[in-house]
């Protein structure tokens, strides 16, 4: 990747796997010594993954974190999306709104440093932005997302690859033709065929990724398979898993950009007690130090 790299982070996916490994967890209730060890968790990460970058491709041009939106968009055209995510009891509902609170206070706290690309947009997913960004970027920048959500597997290609936290390595366009077998923008009709039960779209009966892979490298059209299961809405299923949704709709015009600032860090690090953390292992986290 001899190009700038910019490091695209799906923060939500990201956190949660933070958050559960934080000794006690709770969503009901946590200490402000856990909610510190979290923000904690949540910067040595990103320099923890940095540097892997570094190692891999010897730099990291630009640093962007992505949220998603409490408003979700999907939900206008597929009212039932991520449904089966919803609280089932009032101690369940409880949990949601601590376990979004503390991501509220996360975002916000980035927000403090002022020099970071921390991005959110009503209605979009973190997904969204991430692709939108990747599609609309000139060809001199080159990307690594950093999420666990194979969502992305649409997306890599030539000048993009995604870190897996969960596997703690790189999957390149390499990686995934040898695991699927196919171009990454097939797998989205793949996808649309078999389903997503963690978001709650109903996929064809008995079809799951292999059988979906092995239907799609038939060759037919997708309007064939349109026809040929008229009891699943396949047009729907493809526009909430194609990333980006209603691309037409995120305004941005530019890929924001960070720059470190040692007068914020240093606020932010008194704010949480984060002395144990280098200040110089976040200035060297970035190659375009701001003067």
């Amino acid at each position: 990747m001899p190009h700038p790299i910019t490091v695209l982070v799906d923060a939500p996916n990201f956190s949660i796997r933070l958050l559960t490994a934080i000794p006690g967890y709770s969503n009901q209730f946590l200490s402000p010594h856990q909610i510190n060890l979290f923000i904690h968790s949540f910067f040595t990460g990103l320099l923890t993954i940095c540097n892997k970058v570094k190692q891999k491709y010897d730099k990291v041009d630009n640093l962007v974190i992505v949220w998603d939106s409490k408003i979700n968009n999907r939900k206008l055209i597929y009212p039932n999306y991520k449904g089966n995510r919803k609280p089932k009891t009032l101690e369940e509902e409880k949990d949601k709104t601590n376990h979004y609170s503390l991501l509220d206070k996360l975002r916000e706290s980035l927000k403090t440093l002022g020099n970071w690309a921390n991005v959110t947009l009503t209605g979009f997913e973190a997904d969204d932005l991430i692709a939108y960004f990747v599609k609309n970027s000139t060809y001199e920048n080159n990307f690594v997302i950093v999420s666990s959500d194979n969502d992305f597997f649409q997306l890599i290609g030539n000048r993009v690859v995604q870190y897996l936290p969960h596997r703690k390595e790189f999957y390149s366009l390499i990686d995934f033709k040898k695991e699927f077998d196919i171009m990454p923008e097939k797998y989205t009709f793949v996808k649309a065929l078999a389903g997503d039960k963690s978001d709650n779209i109903k996929g064809i009966d008995g079809i799951g990724i292999k059988k979906g892979i092995k239907l799609i490298k038939e060759g037919k059209c997708w309007q064939h398979w349109i026809n040929e299961y008229p009891n699943i809405d396949l047009e729907i299923n493809l526009e909430l898993i194609k990333l980006p949704f209603e691309e037409h709709k995120i305004p941005f015009t530019n890929l924001p950009q960070s720059y470190f600032d040692k007068a914020n860090f240093i606020k932010i690090f008194q704010l949480y007690g984060l002395n144990k953390l280098n200040l110089c292992d976040f200035k060297q986290l970035l190659t375009n130090e701001k003067n």
